[in-house]
């Protein structure tokens, strides 16, 4: 199972929604 790509797409997701939302 390839996990790296999901975990990183995630984290960017995230990390964009936290600075949209600051």
């Amino acid at each position: 199972m390839k996990m790296t790509h999901s975990t990183k797409l995630l984290a960017a997701s995230l990390l964009l929604f936290c600075l949209l939302i600051q």
